[in-house]
Protein backbone atom coordinates (compact mmCIF):
# COMPACT_ATOMS: atom_id res chain seq x y z
CA UNK A 1 0.00 0.00 0.00
CA UNK A 2 1.31 3.44 -0.94
CA UNK A 3 2.57 5.65 1.88
CA UNK A 4 1.37 9.27 1.78
CA UNK A 5 3.52 12.18 2.90
CA UNK A 6 1.51 14.99 4.51
CA UNK A 7 2.92 18.50 4.92
CA UNK A 8 1.67 20.34 7.96
CA UNK A 9 1.35 23.97 6.86
CA UNK A 10 -1.81 25.55 5.47
CA UNK A 11 -0.94 26.64 1.95
CA UNK A 12 -2.34 25.18 -1.25
CA UNK A 13 0.17 22.34 -1.61
CA UNK A 14 -0.19 21.46 2.08
CA UNK A 15 -3.96 21.39 1.83
CA UNK A 16 -3.65 19.08 -1.16
CA UNK A 17 -1.49 16.62 0.79
CA UNK A 18 -3.91 16.59 3.70
CA UNK A 19 -7.06 16.16 1.62
CA UNK A 20 -5.61 13.31 -0.46
CA UNK A 21 -4.04 11.44 2.47
CA UNK A 22 -7.25 11.67 4.49
CA UNK A 23 -9.19 9.97 1.70
CA UNK A 24 -6.60 7.45 0.52
CA UNK A 25 -6.69 5.69 3.91
CA UNK A 26 -3.14 4.43 3.65
CA UNK A 27 -0.15 4.93 5.95
CA UNK A 28 0.77 8.59 6.51
CA UNK A 29 3.95 10.41 7.52
CA UNK A 30 3.73 14.07 8.52
CA UNK A 31 6.51 16.45 7.49
CA UNK A 32 7.12 20.10 8.26
CA UNK A 33 8.34 21.18 4.82
CA UNK A 34 9.94 24.31 6.27
CA UNK A 35 12.02 22.26 8.69
CA UNK A 36 15.10 21.20 6.76
CA UNK A 37 17.02 19.93 9.78
CA UNK A 38 18.95 16.73 9.00
CA UNK A 39 17.39 15.08 12.05
CA UNK A 40 13.82 15.38 10.79
CA UNK A 41 14.73 14.53 7.22
CA UNK A 42 16.61 11.35 8.07
CA UNK A 43 13.97 10.31 10.58
CA UNK A 44 11.35 10.37 7.81
CA UNK A 45 13.63 8.57 5.35
CA UNK A 46 14.47 5.82 7.88
CA UNK A 47 10.77 5.32 8.64
CA UNK A 48 9.95 5.06 4.93
CA UNK A 49 12.71 2.51 4.41
CA UNK A 50 11.31 0.37 7.22
CA UNK A 51 7.87 0.42 5.64
CA UNK A 52 9.40 -0.46 2.26
CA UNK A 53 6.38 0.49 0.11
CA UNK A 54 5.83 2.98 -2.74
CA UNK A 55 5.65 6.58 -1.54
CA UNK A 56 3.47 9.49 -2.65
CA UNK A 57 5.40 12.76 -2.43
CA UNK A 58 2.70 15.47 -2.48
CA UNK A 59 4.73 18.20 -4.15
CA UNK A 60 7.75 18.68 -6.38
CA UNK A 61 10.11 19.78 -3.61
CA UNK A 62 10.78 16.31 -2.16
CA UNK A 63 13.72 15.42 -4.40
CA UNK A 64 16.14 14.81 -1.51
CA UNK A 65 13.66 12.48 0.23
CA UNK A 66 12.95 10.59 -2.99
CA UNK A 67 16.60 9.87 -3.73
CA UNK A 68 17.59 9.23 -0.09
CA UNK A 69 14.78 6.75 0.56
CA UNK A 70 15.47 4.87 -2.67
CA UNK A 71 11.91 3.54 -2.88
CA UNK A 72 9.48 3.56 -5.82
CA UNK A 73 7.44 6.75 -5.73
CA UNK A 74 4.70 8.88 -7.23
CA UNK A 75 5.27 12.64 -7.23
CA UNK A 76 2.63 15.34 -7.56
CA UNK A 77 3.77 18.47 -9.39
CA UNK A 78 1.84 21.68 -8.73
CA UNK A 79 3.91 23.91 -11.00
CA UNK A 80 7.40 24.29 -12.42
CA UNK A 81 7.71 27.99 -11.66
CA UNK A 82 10.88 27.74 -9.57
CA UNK A 83 12.48 25.41 -12.08
CA UNK A 84 11.51 27.20 -15.30
CA UNK A 85 10.93 30.85 -14.38
CA UNK A 86 12.92 32.15 -11.43
CA UNK A 87 15.95 29.93 -11.03
CA UNK A 88 18.02 31.65 -8.29
CA UNK A 89 21.42 31.37 -9.96
CA UNK A 90 23.16 33.37 -7.26
CA UNK A 91 22.35 30.69 -4.67
CA UNK A 92 24.42 27.55 -5.25
CA UNK A 93 22.61 25.47 -2.60
CA UNK A 94 19.24 26.40 -4.04
CA UNK A 95 20.41 25.54 -7.55
CA UNK A 96 21.50 22.12 -6.33
CA UNK A 97 18.18 21.52 -4.61
CA UNK A 98 16.15 22.52 -7.65
CA UNK A 99 18.24 20.30 -9.91
CA UNK A 100 17.57 17.42 -7.52
CA UNK A 101 13.84 18.21 -7.53
CA UNK A 102 13.80 18.27 -11.33
CA UNK A 103 15.67 14.96 -11.50
CA UNK A 104 13.24 13.43 -8.99
CA UNK A 105 10.30 14.34 -11.23
CA UNK A 106 12.08 12.70 -14.16
CA UNK A 107 12.83 9.52 -12.17
CA UNK A 108 9.36 9.07 -10.63
CA UNK A 109 7.45 5.89 -11.39
CA UNK A 110 4.52 8.18 -12.13
CA UNK A 111 3.86 11.91 -12.00
CA UNK A 112 0.56 13.56 -11.09
CA UNK A 113 0.04 17.03 -12.57
CA UNK A 114 -2.68 19.26 -11.10
CA UNK A 115 -3.57 20.71 -14.52
CA UNK A 116 -3.07 19.99 -18.20
CA UNK A 117 -0.95 23.15 -18.36
CA UNK A 118 1.38 21.72 -15.72
CA UNK A 119 1.55 18.41 -17.57
CA UNK A 120 2.61 20.24 -20.74
CA UNK A 121 5.37 21.98 -18.78
CA UNK A 122 6.60 18.69 -17.32
CA UNK A 123 6.72 17.03 -20.73
CA UNK A 124 8.26 20.06 -22.46
CA UNK A 125 10.84 21.14 -19.90
CA UNK A 126 11.77 17.85 -18.22
CA UNK A 127 11.22 15.42 -21.12
CA UNK A 128 9.03 13.11 -19.04
CA UNK A 129 7.04 10.75 -21.33
CA UNK A 130 3.39 11.75 -21.63
CA UNK A 131 2.17 8.32 -20.56
CA UNK A 132 3.97 8.69 -17.23
CA UNK A 133 2.09 11.89 -16.34
CA UNK A 134 -1.58 11.90 -15.30
CA UNK A 135 -3.70 14.99 -14.75
CA UNK A 136 -5.74 15.09 -11.55
CA UNK A 137 -7.25 18.49 -10.78
CA UNK A 138 -7.31 19.75 -7.20
CA UNK A 139 -10.58 20.02 -5.34
CA UNK A 140 -12.27 22.64 -3.21
CA UNK A 141 -14.04 22.30 0.14
CA UNK A 142 -17.63 22.96 -0.90
CA UNK A 143 -18.74 22.84 2.75
CA UNK A 144 -16.84 26.12 3.25
CA UNK A 145 -16.75 27.73 -0.17
CA UNK A 146 -20.38 28.14 -1.19
CA UNK A 147 -22.92 30.92 -1.71
CA UNK A 148 -23.40 32.88 1.51
CA UNK A 149 -24.46 36.23 2.85
CA UNK A 150 -21.92 38.99 2.14
CA UNK A 151 -20.11 40.71 4.98
CA UNK A 152 -21.03 44.32 5.68
CA UNK A 153 -18.63 46.78 4.07
CA UNK A 154 -18.90 50.54 3.74
CA UNK A 155 -17.41 50.42 0.24
CA UNK A 156 -17.44 48.13 -2.82
CA UNK A 157 -14.24 46.21 -3.44
CA UNK A 158 -12.45 43.83 -5.74
CA UNK A 159 -10.37 41.05 -4.26
CA UNK A 160 -6.90 39.65 -4.82
CA UNK A 161 -5.86 36.51 -2.91
CA UNK A 162 -2.24 35.42 -2.93
CA UNK A 163 1.35 36.48 -2.37
CA UNK A 164 3.20 39.43 -3.84
CA UNK A 165 5.83 37.45 -5.72
CA UNK A 166 6.62 38.94 -9.15
CA UNK A 167 4.86 36.17 -11.08
CA UNK A 168 1.61 37.08 -9.34
CA UNK A 169 1.58 40.26 -11.45
CA UNK A 170 0.36 42.46 -8.61
CA UNK A 171 2.13 45.55 -9.91
CA UNK A 172 0.12 45.45 -13.16
CA UNK A 173 -3.06 44.80 -11.19
CA UNK A 174 -2.38 47.94 -9.13
CA UNK A 175 -1.73 49.95 -12.30
CA UNK A 176 -4.95 48.64 -13.85
CA UNK A 177 -6.91 49.32 -10.66
CA UNK A 178 -5.66 52.91 -10.56
CA UNK A 179 -6.69 53.37 -14.17
CA UNK A 180 -10.11 51.77 -13.62
CA UNK A 181 -10.89 54.09 -10.69
CA UNK A 182 -10.88 57.03 -13.09
CA UNK A 183 -14.29 55.77 -14.23
CA UNK A 184 -16.80 57.81 -12.21
CA UNK A 185 -19.11 54.81 -11.73
CA UNK A 186 -16.53 52.90 -9.71
CA UNK A 187 -14.46 55.70 -8.17
CA UNK A 188 -15.26 54.47 -4.65
CA UNK A 189 -13.95 50.95 -5.39
CA UNK A 190 -11.25 49.54 -3.09
CA UNK A 191 -8.85 46.63 -3.53
CA UNK A 192 -8.70 44.08 -0.70
CA UNK A 193 -5.52 42.03 -0.78
CA UNK A 194 -5.56 38.80 1.29
CA UNK A 195 -2.35 36.92 2.03
CA UNK A 196 1.23 37.58 3.06
CA UNK A 197 3.94 39.04 0.84
CA UNK A 198 5.66 35.74 0.14
CA UNK A 199 9.20 34.51 0.74
CA UNK A 200 10.83 37.96 0.77
CA UNK A 201 9.95 41.20 2.53
CA UNK A 202 11.17 42.94 -0.61
CA UNK A 203 7.94 41.85 -2.27
CA UNK A 204 5.93 43.96 0.18
CA UNK A 205 8.30 46.88 -0.31
CA UNK A 206 7.74 46.67 -4.07
CA UNK A 207 3.97 46.57 -3.52
CA UNK A 208 3.97 49.62 -1.27
CA UNK A 209 6.17 51.45 -3.75
CA UNK A 210 3.70 50.68 -6.56
CA UNK A 211 0.77 51.85 -4.43
CA UNK A 212 2.48 55.20 -3.97
CA UNK A 213 3.49 55.40 -7.63
CA UNK A 214 -0.05 54.81 -8.87
CA UNK A 215 -1.70 57.16 -6.38
CA UNK A 216 -3.47 54.40 -4.45
CA UNK A 217 -2.60 55.38 -0.89
CA UNK A 218 -5.59 54.42 1.26
CA UNK A 219 -7.21 52.48 -1.59
CA UNK A 220 -5.64 49.07 -0.89
CA UNK A 221 -6.49 47.08 2.23
CA UNK A 222 -4.09 44.34 3.40
CA UNK A 223 -5.37 41.32 5.32
CA UNK A 224 -3.32 38.36 6.54
CA UNK A 225 -4.07 35.25 8.61
CA UNK A 226 -7.62 35.03 7.29
CA UNK A 227 -9.23 31.65 7.95
CA UNK A 228 -11.20 29.84 5.25
CA UNK A 229 -14.61 30.78 6.63
CA UNK A 230 -13.83 34.50 6.62
CA UNK A 231 -12.11 34.17 3.24
CA UNK A 232 -15.28 32.67 1.80
CA UNK A 233 -17.24 35.64 3.15
CA UNK A 234 -14.85 38.03 1.41
CA UNK A 235 -15.30 36.15 -1.86
CA UNK A 236 -19.07 36.36 -1.45
CA UNK A 237 -18.86 40.10 -0.85
CA UNK A 238 -16.40 41.09 -3.58
CA UNK A 239 -17.41 42.55 -6.92
CA UNK A 240 -14.79 40.30 -8.50
CA UNK A 241 -11.67 38.30 -7.82
CA UNK A 242 -8.84 39.59 -10.00
CA UNK A 243 -6.26 36.84 -10.44
CA UNK A 244 -4.17 37.48 -13.54
CA UNK A 245 -0.83 35.89 -12.71
CA UNK A 246 1.96 35.51 -15.22
CA UNK A 247 2.17 31.83 -14.29
CA UNK A 248 0.08 29.39 -12.26
CA UNK A 249 0.05 25.62 -12.01
CA UNK A 250 -3.58 25.58 -10.86
CA UNK A 251 -4.92 28.58 -8.94
CA UNK A 252 -6.91 27.67 -5.81
CA UNK A 253 -8.41 31.18 -5.45
CA UNK A 254 -10.14 30.80 -8.83
CA UNK A 255 -12.03 27.70 -7.73
CA UNK A 256 -12.79 29.08 -4.27
CA UNK A 257 -14.16 32.29 -5.76
CA UNK A 258 -16.30 30.53 -8.36
CA UNK A 259 -17.71 28.15 -5.72
CA UNK A 260 -18.69 31.16 -3.61
CA UNK A 261 -20.38 33.01 -6.46
CA UNK A 262 -17.67 35.61 -6.99
CA UNK A 263 -17.00 36.61 -10.63
CA UNK A 264 -13.39 36.01 -11.68
CA UNK A 265 -11.09 38.03 -13.92
CA UNK A 266 -8.07 35.97 -14.89
CA UNK A 267 -5.41 35.26 -17.48
CA UNK A 268 -6.33 33.75 -20.82
CA UNK A 269 -3.11 31.73 -20.76
CA UNK A 270 -2.07 28.48 -19.13
CA UNK A 271 -3.71 26.86 -16.14
CA UNK A 272 -5.84 29.88 -15.25
CA UNK A 273 -7.94 29.70 -18.41
CA UNK A 274 -8.10 25.91 -18.06
CA UNK A 275 -9.39 26.02 -14.48
CA UNK A 276 -11.85 28.89 -15.00
CA UNK A 277 -13.15 27.43 -18.26
CA UNK A 278 -15.85 29.60 -19.81
CA UNK A 279 -16.63 31.14 -16.42
CA UNK A 280 -13.81 33.68 -16.30
CA UNK A 281 -13.42 37.10 -17.86
CA UNK A 282 -10.12 36.36 -19.62
CA UNK A 283 -7.43 38.98 -20.21
CA UNK A 284 -3.84 39.28 -21.35
CA UNK A 285 -2.00 39.60 -18.00
CA UNK A 286 0.65 41.79 -19.65
CA UNK A 287 -1.90 44.31 -20.94
CA UNK A 288 -2.74 46.81 -18.20
CA UNK A 289 -5.38 48.53 -20.35
CA UNK A 290 -7.20 45.26 -20.97
CA UNK A 291 -7.09 44.38 -17.29
CA UNK A 292 -8.43 47.82 -16.40
CA UNK A 293 -11.32 47.47 -18.86
CA UNK A 294 -12.17 44.08 -17.38
CA UNK A 295 -12.42 45.57 -13.88
CA UNK A 296 -14.69 48.37 -15.10
CA UNK A 297 -16.87 45.97 -17.12
CA UNK A 298 -17.43 43.43 -14.35
CA UNK A 299 -17.90 45.95 -11.53
CA UNK A 300 -20.22 48.31 -13.42
CA UNK A 301 -22.26 45.78 -15.42
CA UNK A 302 -24.54 43.84 -13.08
CA UNK A 303 -25.78 41.53 -15.83
CA UNK A 304 -22.24 40.54 -16.75
CA UNK A 305 -21.40 39.91 -13.10
CA UNK A 306 -24.45 37.67 -12.68
CA UNK A 307 -23.60 35.68 -15.82
CA UNK A 308 -20.07 35.10 -14.57
CA UNK A 309 -21.41 34.07 -11.16
CA UNK A 310 -23.74 31.45 -12.64
CA UNK A 311 -21.06 30.08 -14.94
CA UNK A 312 -18.58 30.02 -12.08
CA UNK A 313 -20.89 28.07 -9.79
CA UNK A 314 -21.30 25.45 -12.51
CA UNK A 315 -17.58 25.33 -13.29
CA UNK A 316 -16.62 24.96 -9.62
CA UNK A 317 -18.58 21.71 -9.35
CA UNK A 318 -15.88 20.06 -11.47
CA UNK A 319 -13.43 20.39 -8.59
CA UNK A 320 -14.08 17.97 -5.73
CA UNK A 321 -11.61 16.44 -3.29
CA UNK A 322 -13.39 13.08 -3.31
CA UNK A 323 -12.97 12.86 -7.08
CA UNK A 324 -9.33 13.97 -6.85
CA UNK A 325 -8.59 11.33 -4.20
CA UNK A 326 -10.38 8.61 -6.17
CA UNK A 327 -8.29 9.30 -9.28
CA UNK A 328 -5.12 9.53 -7.21
CA UNK A 329 -5.73 6.17 -5.52
CA UNK A 330 -6.19 4.61 -8.97
CA UNK A 331 -2.69 5.82 -9.83
CA UNK A 332 -1.38 4.44 -6.53
CA UNK A 333 -2.78 1.02 -7.44
CA UNK A 334 -1.30 1.12 -10.94
CA UNK A 335 2.13 1.90 -9.53
CA UNK A 336 1.79 -0.73 -6.81
CA UNK A 337 0.95 -3.34 -9.46
CA UNK A 338 3.87 -2.20 -11.61
CA UNK A 339 6.29 -2.36 -8.69
CA UNK A 340 5.02 -5.80 -7.70
CA UNK A 341 5.55 -7.03 -11.25
CA UNK A 342 9.06 -5.55 -11.32
CA UNK A 343 9.85 -7.23 -8.00
CA UNK A 344 8.55 -10.57 -9.32
CA UNK A 345 10.79 -10.25 -12.37
CA UNK A 346 13.79 -9.38 -10.19
CA UNK A 347 13.03 -12.34 -7.93
CA UNK A 348 12.69 -14.67 -10.92
CA UNK A 349 15.98 -13.42 -12.37
CA UNK A 350 17.70 -13.95 -9.03
CA UNK A 351 16.28 -17.48 -8.78
CA UNK A 352 17.40 -18.29 -12.33
CA UNK A 353 20.82 -16.83 -11.61
CA UNK A 354 21.06 -18.86 -8.42
CA UNK A 355 19.98 -22.00 -10.28
CA UNK A 356 22.56 -21.34 -12.98
CA UNK A 357 25.30 -20.88 -10.40
CA UNK A 358 24.28 -24.08 -8.62
CA UNK A 359 24.17 -25.93 -11.94
CA UNK A 360 27.60 -24.67 -12.94
CA UNK A 361 28.97 -25.60 -9.55
CA UNK A 362 27.54 -29.12 -9.89
CA UNK A 363 29.12 -29.52 -13.31
CA UNK A 364 32.47 -28.34 -11.99
CA UNK A 365 32.15 -30.69 -9.04
CA UNK A 366 31.29 -33.67 -11.24
CA UNK A 367 34.07 -32.77 -13.66
CA UNK A 368 36.51 -32.65 -10.80
CA UNK A 369 35.35 -36.00 -9.46
CA UNK A 370 35.72 -37.62 -12.87
CA UNK A 371 39.20 -36.21 -13.24
CA UNK A 372 40.21 -37.49 -9.86
CA UNK A 373 38.73 -40.91 -10.70
CA UNK A 374 40.75 -41.05 -13.88
CA UNK A 375 43.98 -40.38 -12.03
CA UNK A 376 43.17 -43.18 -9.64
Amino acid sequence: MTVSIVTTQNFGMDRYSQEIAQRSRGPVFSVDRYNSSPGQMWEVVDALKEFCQPVHYPNQHFGWYAFSAGLPYIMTVHDLERITMSFPRENVDEQRKLRMDAAAIQKAHHVIAVSHATKRDIVRHLNVPKDRVSVVHNGVDHSVFHMREPIHQEFPFILYVGSERPRKNLRRLLAAFSQAKKDADIASLKLVKIGGPGRSLEFREDTLSAITEFGLTGEVIFLENVDDDLLASYYASAKALVYASLYEGFGFPLVEAMATGCPVITSRYGAQSEISGNAGYLVDPLDTNELSRAIVDVVSDGNLGRKLTLKGLKQSKKYCWNDAARETVKIFKLVEAKVEKENDIIKLCEEESSFARDHDSQILLETGLLANSGRG
